[in-house]
This record gives C-alpha cells, structure tokens and sequence, in this order.
C-alpha cells in the first residue's frame, strides 16, 4: 500500500485539479462492507486538500480483496501480496503478512465503488476505487 500512496504522491504533483464532490456516508455493519469488500477493486480517483485528481491512462493500480483474509496489490503489472482485516468500518492491512499495519476508513462502500481514507503526516487523502470483479 506504500507503492500505492508514492504513486499517488507523484500523481498529485503533476495532474490539474477539479472539485470532488462530496458523498454522504451510510452507516453499514462490518459484515455487509465485508461482503461488498470482496471484490476486484481498480483505483480511479484520489483526492487530497480538496482536489480531485484522476489517475494518468494506462495507470493501472487495484486491489483483489479476499474473503479468506488475504489480498493482492497490483500496481503497474506488479502484484504484492498481504492480509487485511476489518473492525468498525476501519480496514487494516499489512503488506506479505508482516511489516506496519496501515489502517484505512472506509467511508463510502456500494457494489461499485470503494472510497477509503488515509492520514500520513496529517494530511488525509481520499482513494477512489471503482469494482471490475
């Protein structure tokens, strides 16, 4: 998830802006964002000081969620594996199973798109992913 947040870093330095319009958040229990999490996710949008930044064509980063506890990064052809879980709306991953454990609020979860949040050195950043599986 590192690769993925320098990813979006580089992103945000080069990409114009646009204002992303804000959603309301429905409440949902951890077993009902579990069951819509596992899915195929592919990154579409970030957003960070209130700007919106979409992703350069040919970009082509995502998740693979899965029930068992396990997940796959992808990010430019590369796969990274980890595991993942969830309490309380706040998704906890940790990239081959060991390392840090980064911590995500979900925010926004439908059959079609994913919206989480992340915090690194105070500055909190929107992940736009949409379903493709």
């Amino acid at each position: 998830m590192k690769r993925l947040f320098m990813l979006c870093i580089l992103i945000f330095a080069i990409l114009p802006a646009r204002a992303f319009s804000q959603t309301s958040i429905v409440q949902k229990s951890d077993k009902e964002i579990i069951s819509l999490l596992c899915h195929k996710w592919q990154l579409t949008h970030m957003e960070t000081k209130g700007k919106e930044y979409a992703l350069p064509p040919g970009t082509v980063s995502g998740l693979l969620i899965k029930s068992d506890g396990t997940l796959i990064e992808t990010d430019q052809g590369k796969e990274y594996p980890g595991k993942w879980t969830l309490s309380h709306g706040v998704l906890s991953v940790t990239n081959d199973g060991k390392g840090p454990v980064e911590k995500y609020k979900i925010t926004k979860i439908t059959n079609a798109e994913l919206i989480y949040e992340t915090n690194e050195d105070g500055t909190t950043t929107k992940i736009k992913m949409k379903r493709v599986s």
